[in-house]
């Protein structure tokens, strides 16, 4: 099947400083949730 090409794809919400400062922000059963989140967008 042939993909859709897209000219506004996302590519992340944040830098990997940004994203990493979040992370460990977050109360520990929010963690995985959001890397996983990140991994598959």
């Amino acid at each position: 099947m042939p993909m859709l090409k897209g000219n506004n794809v996302s590519k992340g919400f944040f830098k990997d400083s940004k994203f990493h400062a979040l992370r460990v922000a977050l109360p520990s059963y929010l963690q995985g949730s959001v890397i996983f989140t990140d991994k598959t967008t």
